[in-house]
């Protein structure tokens, strides 16, 4: 086992027990006791893994220990209503708008799509629903395309930054929760069909069941975006379509109502914090040991 994967592992580790701890001790539902109890058992898949693929040095097994933190991720994201700390869901929305205002006069996360109309709007909507709705595909791609050039040691630094970066904003939100301009504007309303046609329709159906309006300042949408093309460029991997990827989940997170548009900045400067903070502890971890 090399150091950089005992790192993952811990951090996994880590962040399982600050979910289950927060949602036994600031719980906000009744769902948090269960919930905590899938957070510790997040925690001891590490160790199956191990049992597993004990002495496998296949990329496979590279791959699936890989993915094991990104459920430890999911799970502490799909918890977030289930935490209650000091300030209720929406507290900071306010906050936020007035920023968006303040820059550009309205908020662009509501009045956009009423700027645009018919089928520009419709052809808008479907293009940046598409990359709104394939975001967790972004950085799993870039880990496939490295898996396939048998680039182990990129896969774990790959993979402990983006979930270093996704902890961080988790456990940031779980303290101070913003909602989102389609969860608290009243003239949004709930969460609204976008304009376009398959991908629009998709984002709508997934945003009503699994999205959680506590998760807006900073956007980790950009931040995890940024940083997946960040490491595309330093890998020298498909540079150009995760440029582009980036770019249009910049724009998405506003335009598609999710965010207040200073989320958005906010994002990318905080998946450039996770970016230098990770890759900065990678190579402080050493050479790969038995």
């Amino acid at each position: 086992m090399t150091d950089r994967r005992r790192a993952i592992d811990r951090l996994h580790i880590g962040a399982c027990l600050v979910s289950a701890a927060l949602l036994w001790l600031f719980p906000a539902d009744d769902a948090a006791c269960w919930r905590g109890a899938v957070s510790l058992t997040l925690a001891a898949l590490p160790f199956a893994r191990r049992k597993m693929f004990a002495g496998a040095s296949s990329g496979l097994a590279v791959f699936v220990g890989a993915a094991i933190p990104w459920l430890s991720v999911l799970h502490f994201f799909t918890s977030l209503p289930s935490i209650e700390i000091f300030w209720p869901v929406g507290h900071f929305d306010p906050w936020l708008a007035k920023w968006d205002e303040a820059l550009f006069g309205f908020q662009p996360g509501i009045e956009w799509q009423r700027i645009l109309t018919g089928v520009v709007n419709d052809a808008v909507g479907e293009v940046l629903s598409f990359f709104y709705v394939t975001f967790y595909a972004h950085f799993t791609v870039l880990a496939l395309l490295l898996l396939a050039k048998r680039r182990d040691a990129d896969i774990e630094r790959l993979v402990f930054v983006v979930t270093a970066t996704f902890a961080g904003h988790f456990l940031f939100f779980s303290i101070f929760p913003s909602a989102g301009p389609q969860f608290t504007d009243p003239s949004a309303g709930a969460v609204q069909l976008d304009p376009g046609w398959v991908f629009s329709r998709l984002h709508f159906e997934l945003s009503s069941r699994f999205d959680r309006p506590v998760a807006a300042f900073p956007s980790s949408h950009v931040a995890i975006s940024f940083v997946t093309a960040l490491f595309a460029w330093r890998y020298r991997v498909w540079r150009v379509f995760f440029a582009i990827c980036f770019v249009a989940v910049f724009l998405s997170v506003t335009y598609l109502g999710p965010h207040f548009f200073v989320d958005a900045p906010a994002g990318t400067a905080t998946g450039a914090l996770g970016y230098w903070w990770g890759n900065r502890r990678i190579d402080r971890i050493g050479r790969d040991v038995s």
